[in-house]
């Protein structure tokens, strides 16, 4: 059996709608996957809904989100979103960047960055999927008490 290989492109433009015209082209040519970078000047997600709109068929991803700049629950609902528009394409890629990004980009405390994506990938797949029940967790680096409709895990009980 011969397995094709996947290919994808990540876009560096200067501005959302230029990103979005190559993974519009990318689409169009038939590679696999577009994906979008986050830096300090440029949000993956905002880039991604961009995508979504211009594609049809390729998957769609960030490639990274800062995992560190948003709340789990924030992560959570802008993956489900871009999910939605893109109708299944999404693809959530996550990171932390490098602890002088961490610290100095994003105020927060730059120790333990894996043992800090240990807690979040689970408590973001978690939350994507809020419909399935309450959410109470209290960990190293986030506490989040949330039922699926919106009210603290402990009053929802």
């Amino acid at each position: 059996m011969i397995v094709r290989p996947t290919i994808g492109i990540e876009t560096q433009g200067t501005s959302v709608r230029s990103m979005g015209e190559v993974a519009a082209a990318a689409d169009a040519g038939g590679i696999d996957a577009a994906w979008a970078p986050e830096l300090y000047s440029r949000s993956a997600t905002i880039t991604i809904a961009e995508f979504a709109q211009r594609t049809t068929r390729c998957r769609v991803g960030t490639a990274i989100a800062y995992g560190v700049g948003r709340s789990p629950l924030i992560l959570a609902a802008e993956a489900r979103d871009l999910d939605e528009i893109s109708d299944g394409r999404f693809v959530l890629g996550l990171g932390n960047g490098t602890r002088r990004m961490i610290a100095d980009w994003h105020g927060q405390d730059p120790d333990a960055p894996a043992v800090r994506m240990e807690e979040l990938v689970p408590l973001v797949r978690r939350l994507w999927c809020l419909h399935e029940g309450p959410i109470a967790h209290d960990g190293r680096f986030y506490r989040l008490h949330i039922a699926p409709d919106g009210r603290p895990a402990a009053a929802a009980a």
